[in-house]
């Protein structure tokens, strides 16, 4: 097995990275998820196009922040999150449902209401895949989380 080559911090100008000490695994994830969601949100605007959307993608980064961060999430606060139209999300969180990646879970206190969720399997599977990352590149707080 070759030694991993080390790789330079990937920061833009003015962004800090994650401090050592808050370098433990859980804010580690978070951090790599909140790049990802943040980053994927400026093609647009960088790009001037909309045809390098991923709603199912956003969704589930969406989806694992909000959870890692001890937050819910409805359907429609879900449907925001994946940056597409209402009917297109509400069509990505129907084929993620079946693929069993979420799990919609009804609101005790209002009936009208679902909650989605990450699938244990999912979550399993997010953190397996933002701890290589994370282990890989330091990657810099997006500007919502910056102090």
């Amino acid at each position: 097995m070759m030694p991993r080559a080390k790789t330079k911090p990937v920061a833009a100008p003015g962004r800090r990275t994650l401090p050592p000490a808050a370098r433990d695994l859980q804010q580690a994830r978070l951090a790599v998820a909140q790049w990802l969601y943040w980053s994927r949100g400026l093609r647009p605007a960088t790009l001037s196009s909309n045809l390098f959307g991923e709603p199912a993608w956003d969704l589930i980064l969406d989806l694992y922040i909000r959870e890692k961060s001890g937050a819910r999430s409805s359907v429609t606060s879900a449907c925001i999150g994946a940056r597409a139209p209402h009917t297109t999300a509400l069509r990505h969180i129907s084929a993620l449902a079946k693929a069993g990646w979420v799990s919609r879970i009804p609101d005790e206190a209002d009936r009208r209401r679902l909650w989605l969720a990450l699938t244990p399997q999912a979550i399993r599977k997010l953190d397996r895949h933002f701890d290589k990352l994370a282990k890989t590149v330091e990657f810099p707080l997006p500007p919502q989380t910056l102090g």
